[in-house]
């Protein structure tokens, strides 16, 4: 089954608790979300064993979320899976016609690579795991965050990845950069000479 657990709703509707053992969902391209207000969500404490969202699975979601009025706030959401492990808060408020949205928290990815194809962002960088930390606001929907309009910070760790498909003239710039990693003190006594036959920038280290 695509569903398998218990649902609780209050009798006013306005809280909904849950504990699936299962729940695997698919997006839907049809329905129009415009419509969707803060205040039509209920409050929501839910625990998810095995969620599903497309093809990316999760284990272990905590989602707790409560309305006021117009107002949803996140208080938290747990993830845990092969590609992303974090905890975020935020919350969404709509004025009139116009939504505000915050998401702040951190997250951790073991393999950077694949969580960019999932968020759907190109990426030049290879085999690195990191972590982020982020504080972001939109003048939208929560579920609507669009890069070319968010404001706020997000704080990247990498390690042990490469950037790949540069430029020739920035290629160039990297050649001093990759001679000094070669000549680290580390390599020299372990004779790790590998980044001679990686194409791009090998690192072991990055922040940004």
């Amino acid at each position: 089954p695509q569903v398998q657990g218990q649902l609780d709703l209050s009798q006013d509707f306005k809280q909904i608790s849950g504990t699936f053992s299962r729940l695997y969902l698919r997006k839907n391209k049809t329905k129009n979300a415009s419509s969707i207000e803060p205040k039509t969500i209920p409050s929501l404490n839910l625990k998810i064993n095995d969620f599903k969202y497309d093809n990316e699975r999760f284990r272990n979601i905590q989602l707790s979320t409560t309305t006021t009025g117009n107002t949803l706030n996140l208080h938290s959401l747990k993830l845990s899976s092969s590609t992303l492990n974090g905890n975020l808060t935020g919350s969404w408020k709509k004025v009139g016609r116009t939504s505000y949205s915050s998401l702040s928290g951190n997250l951790q990815s073991g393999n950077m690579t694949n969580l960019f194809k999932i968020l759907g962002f190109h990426s030049s960088l290879r085999g690195s795991t990191g972590t982020a930390e982020l504080q972001l606001n939109w003048p939208a929907p929560i579920y609507q965050p669009n890069i070319n309009r968010l404001s706020g910070f997000v704080k990247v760790r990498l390690a042990k990845g490469s950037i790949v498909n540069l430029g020739q003239s920035t290629n160039t710039k990297l050649d001093l950069g990759r001679i000094l990693n070669l000549l680290n003190i580390n390599n020299l006594i372990f004779l790790n000479f590998s980044d001679l036959g990686v194409k791009g920038y090998s690192f072991d280290k990055m922040y940004g």
